[in-house]
């Protein structure tokens, strides 16, 4: 699928949701993973296959870079908590509730929490998020329990637990 295809999908299904839109790229991208440039995360955050990643710990901070290859497709999973997203290079474009936006290097925003997104890399991209790491484990695994839900059920069982907490 190319960026101009993601586009056109976007502006031509105004009447389903933002979760539904999401849900349909996802499922595309999960059904031709072997013949598209797609990455999901499937049930799993993807950390080591086909992209380069590097990761790096100081005391109670995360911080992931990734590189994505140009004209790949990328779902994200869905972020408990709210965070820093720094693009250092490259050009993408990402999806958001409002439509989709172009994100030209250097620039960063604050994601929030409940955030998942479908990306496209118009060029190479560099990008790195810094995350909140309060028992400064250093095991990915762990991290990602208590960084990121799978799916949109996880979530909404994440946050009717802070609230009842």
């Amino acid at each position: 699928m190319s960026n101009n295809e993601i586009k056109q999908f976007w502006d031509n299904n105004v009447s389903l949701s933002y979760k539904q839109k999401i849900q349909i790229l996802e499922d595309f991208c999960f059904e031709n993973a072997d013949n598209e440039n797609c990455i999901t995360n499937n049930g799993n955050v993807l950390r080591h296959d086909i992209l380069e990643y590097k990761h790096s710990f100081a005391k109670d901070i995360y911080i992931r870079q990734m590189t994505l290859p140009k004209d790949w497709f990328i779902v994200g999973a869905i972020h408990k908590w709210s965070f820093p997203f720094f693009l250092l290079s490259g050009k993408l474009s990402i999806t958001t509730p409002e439509g989709i936006e172009d994100y030209i290097a250097p620039m960063y925003i604050i994601s929030k929490p409940g955030t998942k997104r479908v990306g496209f890399a118009i060029e190479k991209s560099i990008v790195v998020t810094v995350h909140a790491n309060p028992t400064n484990t250093q095991d990915l695994d762990e991290l990602e329990e208590w960084l990121v839900a799978l799916n949109w059920e996880e979530y909404e069982e994440f946050k009717n637990n802070l609230k009842n907490n």
